[in-house]
């Protein structure tokens, strides 16, 4: 076993040759739960709701009617 690699995965088929940092590990987990999250019908739906929830606690001037989310893109791409 290798002293310096202490928080850090080693890989068991190539006697520990091969090790990620915890750091990176958990980054890459939080990163595929995040490219998930942005591709859900449901997240997007609760995102523009919340979005359209501080927009009607807005104070603006008479001559504006209302202020509505139309439409929402979250950092994805759309397919063409």
């Amino acid at each position: 076993m290798c002293t310096g690699a202490v928080g850090a995965f080693h890989g068991a088929d190539t006697g520990g040759a091969h090790t990620i940092a915890i750091e990176h590990a958990v980054n890459m987990l939080l990163a595929r739960v995040a490219f998930d999250l942005l591709r859900s019908p449901k997240f997007k739906l609760q995102i523009i709701a919340h979005i359209q929830k501080k927009l009607d606690e807005l104070k603006v001037p008479d001559y504006i009617n209302a202020l509505q989310v139309s439409h929402g893109h979250l950092a994805c791409h759309r397919a063409s």
